[in-house]
């Protein structure tokens, strides 16, 4: 019998929530492809692939939030058809009934997890060719990056200081898988940023190279300055290694820059990890907005599920503010995480509060 309960409630939880992230992601799908129909430039189709490869981030954002509402919605739903009266009659004790909210969590937190792996990487990568084949203002991971030095050029390609700022940059693309289709296109930048796994360029020339030579296609390229030869790097698609093993000296600023982020790394991890307890913790709390009781009634059901959207919104609020919170006050990774957790806390209350006036 108890297996049975468990299989009903499990897929009762799941079928619930599922409707809910389908909601949201089918209202945020309309209002991200709306607003990518209004730049200007873009037609129906770069605006639709756009908006669908921006949707695994949306989904990774907003899991913990529906799973979450998903499974209030689904306790009330079994409590105004009177379906947990009925399990408390066949002898379902509270304390299984949490392991069973539990249990149905943690498939949550396995997609949110996935999610974070699995999607979101092969999205954002997808996301910057797409843009860089319609603006030309981005450099793709597949391109190689050169810093201007006193002496010569040194190639960065990985070491990418989050947030930093570079002047006088090189970029050269390379056709084909890992360059094997030889140099493509050369840009020069006189300053370019890198955040969010992207590098910007500003105030770019840009030649690209065609069968029968160099052929301009904006304004012509800045002298190279002892840069690398152009017609070596089109030879050997890949520079001497010398010439970056010897630049390693130049490379300290970015690499201490690397180093100095660390930290924000590190509280982004524990961030992460802080995401998935508090999806845990928030589905076993709104256990309380609908009561485990014999009776019940339309209103109370009502009650309880216009409780639960509030709580999970402003618990949703509290913890992008918290989260700001720890990293501009600089608390360490473990007190980054468990500051949005204390949300908890006053959203039981609440839920308690309701669960006794219905």
């Amino acid at each position: 019998m108890s297996g049975i309960l468990f299989r009903h409630f499990l897929r009762h939880q799941v079928r619930t929530s599922c409707f809910v992230t389908l909601a949201v992601l089918g209202l945020f799908f309309v209002l991200t492809l709306l607003e990518n129909l209004g730049d200007a430039g873009v037609g129906p189709l770069a605006a639709l692939q756009a908006t669908i490869l921006a949707m695994p981030a949306v989904l990774h954002a907003a899991l913990p939030a529906c799973a979450a509402l998903g499974c209030a919605v689904s306790l009330a739903l079994l409590d105004g058809r009177r379906e947990l009266a009925m399990m408390r009659i066949l002898g379902l004790r509270r304390r299984r009934l949490l392991l069973w909210i539990a249990l149905a969590s943690l498939l949550w937190v396995a997609l949110h997890a996935a999610t974070a792996e699995l999607l979101l990487p092969k999205s954002a990568a997808l996301s910057r060719d797409l843009e860089s084949q319609r603006s030309g203002s981005l450099v793709t991971a597949a391109d190689s990056v050169w810093l201007k030095t006193a002496d010569g050029y040194a190639r960065l390609d990985l070491v990418t200081p989050q947030g930093g700022l570079l002047r006088d940059v090189w970029i050269f693309a390379y056709a084909g898988p890992e360059g094997a289709g030889g140099l493509r296109s050369v840009r020069r930048a006189r300053w370019a940023s890198y955040a969010n796994e992207e590098w910007s360029l500003n105030d770019v020339d840009e030649a690209v190279v065609s069968p029968g030579g160099w052929s301009f296609a904006f304004a012509p390229l800045a002298p190279w300055d002892g840069g690398p030869d152009p017609s070596l790097l089109a030879s050997f698609a890949i520079p001497p290694a010398s010439l970056a093993l010897g630049k390693l000296r130049e490379l300290a600023a970015s690499l201490r820059a690397l180093e100095q982020n660390t930290v924000q790394l590190d509280l982004l991890i524990w961030s992460r990890l802080g995401d998935e307890l508090a999806l845990v913790g928030l589905a076993l709390a709104m256990l309380s907005l609908a009561r485990f009781r014999t009776r019940s009634s339309p209103g109370a059901t009502r009650g309880a599920v216009i409780a639960a959207i509030v709580a999970v919104l402003l618990f949703h609020y509290f913890q992008i503010i918290a989260k700001q919170a720890a990293v501009d006050v600089g608390l360490p990774g473990a007190a980054g995480a468990l500051l949005p957790l204390a949300g908890l806390v006053p959203l039981a209350l609440a839920g308690r509060l309701f669960a006794s006036r219905a």
